[in-house]
């Protein structure tokens, strides 16, 4: 409990002490060092502050040199690693242009082809000016069929031509017309 007292009584001091005004007589020794006035090390350390005031100064400015040349450094890259992205870019746009201009060119050459399809179509359907159209085969003979059955169709009607004579190049059947009732073929 005693210890507790004077504790107490401590801190009292110090807050007495923290209010009442201070005077040059009433600060330690070490406090006036500290608060500038002046000492026999206080002059020493002023001197020794001017060399290091010189010191820091230079340093100062090899440090803003060195920040200069690192900036200009950083600059200089920025703009190369700029120049380059836009070199890219460029490149890009051109490869974008050129594919374009080929797919414009294949769509193109795929409507000409079809157009060319289709001609070709047309003439081969014109080419067979020398088909005959035969009406009347019963649906009972298969495809497979029509060939023999168009020879003998052809040996009946023209007897006189030997069957090595009769060249077929190819036989198929054919969609019934429109026009034409179920019952006629």
């Amino acid at each position: 409990m005693s210890q507790h007292r004077s504790k107490k009584a401590a801190d009292a001091k110090e807050k007495s002490d923290f209010f009442t005004a201070r005077t040059p007589q009433h600060k330690p020794a070490s406090q006036q060092a500290q608060d500038g006035a002046e000492s026999d090390t206080d002059s020493e350390c002023i001197a020794g502050m001017a060399i290091s005031k010189q010191t820091l100064q230079q340093m100062l400015v090899e440090l803003a040199s060195k920040m200069q040349t690192t900036v200009h450094t950083a600059v200089a890259d920025l703009r190369k690693d700029i120049a380059d992205l836009g070199n890219r870019s460029n490149q890009v746009e051109e490869f974008t242009a050129a594919h374009d201009s080929m797919a414009d060119k294949v769509e193109e050459l795929e409507s000409r082809l079809e157009h060319y399809e289709n001609k070709r179509m047309d003439l081969e359907d014109r080419s067979r000016r020398n088909d005959l159209r035969l009406r009347g085969i019963p649906e009972e003979v298969r495809p497979q069929e029509l060939r023999a059955y168009a020879t003998e169709f052809f040996c009946s009607i023209l007897p006189d031509i030997p069957t090595d004579m009769l060249i077929l190049d190819r036989i198929h059947r054919v969609a019934r017309p429109m026009h034409l009732p179920p019952s006629t073929q």
